[in-house]
């Protein structure tokens, strides 16, 4: 961590204790896939959102 990111750690640590944060996560697009859509490469790419989201859910849980 260099001295700059040491001198906002204190205002980033004061806004999250005083402000909820709130995921938006994307819509389901089901609806409006092409017919030559890669529907199993598509569901492959959103698993990895899915598994790393809760891994940086966790992450950040820790953080309060």
């Amino acid at each position: 961590m260099n001295t700059a990111d040491r001198s906002v750690g204190h205002i980033d640590y004061a806004i999250r204790r005083r402000f909820a944060f709130v995921d938006v996560l994307p819509k389901n697009l089901e609806s409006e896939l092409k017919d030559d859509f890669k529907v199993d490469l598509f569901a492959k790419v959103a698993s990895l959102f899915i598994e790393n989201y809760d891994v940086a859910l966790i992450i950040r849980m820790r953080m309060w």
